[in-house]
């Protein structure tokens, strides 16, 4: 068996490596890649397979010597394997072969980047005291497209278990130039909700940015003045299955396709999860999950197929929006300078301090009229003679994203509310 270690790695068991010179191991099952990383203020490994990114986390506590954690490795991997029902992999193709364990001192680009994405999410798992078995899907499930030929989707355990893995080891695994590797993001549609008139975004967006960068470019878009709290509540579809069943077997709902619910029925059925910045007076939502928008990146949020969101703006006038997840692509045009870019939208956005939805349709109403004593007073209120609800261009709302979402990360985050 060959692992290739991290710095980081053999610095903790304190092992004499050699240059990894593309000596092939026996079979794919045979070659790892091994790093250190902290979670929850411990220290774990994280240990890949170079062909299928499929790996294993554990503590790192008290493992000093290659020998434990060798041992420790081998373990995990045998624990995570019978978890998904294939021991007998284990059993043909890694039992067997690993008397020896040479290590060596670097590994690909193209898997470090998988593992350091995948070090997010199970710091994700490790901070909310998820199972060890969570862990295991969560590398086991996560999608990838670095690996098997871009554009071709995957998750690790599909590759693990795929046949070309039987195939015996590249004697030098192509390295990938990290320019190279394809830009992952996310296409989400937006609407606001208890509107009359349609308020919609289509947009796409790097997944490996924080939350915070996913609700100031949402801001942006709805033309928000920014200044008051925004929170996303997340619901992991997976959580709701059952109820859809239900729903499904209902004499009352049997005509019902439980996909086209509304989202109160949906999140009355299923636990979500608050995405918010820290508020400044303490105030939480009860007995809900929240994590720290500024510590969890969007692919892990939106990991799951159709994950159902409600993005809600200042809770005074409570501006409520559907935030969708349609599908995973690649996206070569994203960059961390311009990490979001608007496909298209319908209608204005939002007039902030107006009273909510109802407000704005009275705003909306009130400047069609063009006259009166109240039209003076919105007129005034809003510094502007016309109001057109309708007005709406991509192109200046693309170009406006990079210097209102600074601006909304300094007022958020930079400066004390």
């Amino acid at each position: 068996m060959q692992i290739r270690l991290s710095i980081a790695a053999r610095q903790k068991i304190k092992v004499q490596v050699a240059e990894y010179d593309g000596t092939a191991a026996e079979n794919r099952y045979c070659e790892w890649c091994a790093d250190l990383f902290t979670a929850d203020r411990r220290d774990y490994f994280i240990v890949c397979n170079a062909y299928s990114l499929y790996g294993v986390c554990f503590p790192a506590k008290g493992i000093t010597t290659a020998q434990k954690f060798t041992d420790a490795f081998i373990s995990e991997l045998k624990a995570a394997l019978d978890h998904a029902g294939l021991s007998s992999l284990f059993e043909t193709y890694i039992a067997g072969n690993n008397t020896h364990t040479t290590f060596c001192k670097t590994y690909d680009l193209h898997v470090r980047a998988g593992m350091n994405r995948l070090k997010e999410y199970i710091t994700y798992d490790i901070e909310s005291d998820a199972s060890k078995e969570k862990v295991y899907d969560s590398i086991a499930g996560f999608i990838t497209t670095t690996f098997g030929g871009v554009n071709n989707y995957s998750t690790p355990l599909e590759l693990f278990t795929n046949d070309k893995m039987k195939l015996p080891a590249d004697p030098q695994p192509p390295v990938i130039k990290k320019a190279d590797l394809p830009v992952q993001a996310i296409q989400f549609s937006l609407e606001l909700n208890d509107f009359p008139q349609k308020l919609t975004r289509r947009f796409i967006i790097k997944d490996d940015v924080k939350m915070t960068t996913l609700g100031y470019a949402i801001l942006s878009m709805i033309k928000a003045a920014g200044g008051h709290l925004f929170t996303f509540e997340v619901t992991q579809t997976e959580f709701h299955s059952e109820f859809t069943q239900r729903v499904s077997k209902s004499p009352f709902l049997k005509n019902t396709d439980p996909t086209e619910l509304s989202y109160d029925m949906l999140e009355a059925s299923s636990p979500a999860t608050i995405i918010e910045l820290p508020d400044p007076y303490g105030d939480t939502f009860g007995n809900m999950k929240t994590i720290d928008a500024r510590k969890i990146k969007v692919g892990k949020a939106f990991e799951s197929p159709d994950t159902r969101c409600l993005f809600t703006y200042d809770f005074g006038d409570n501006w409520e929006f559907t935030l969708k997840a349609e599908k995973h692509i690649t996206a070569d045009d994203l960059s961390k300078v311009r990490p979001v870019r608007i496909l298209e939208g319908e209608n204005y956005g939002i007039i902030d301090d107006c009273g909510g939805t109802g407000g704005l349709e009275h705003l909306i109403a009130t400047f069609k009229k063009h006259s009166g004593q109240e039209y003076k007073d919105l007129k005034e209120w809003l510094g502007r003679d016309t109001f057109d609800f309708s007005e709406f261009s991509v192109e200046e709302a693309n170009e406006c994203l990079k210097g209102d979402m600074k601006m909304y990360k300094e007022s958020y985050e930079d400066e004390a509310w």
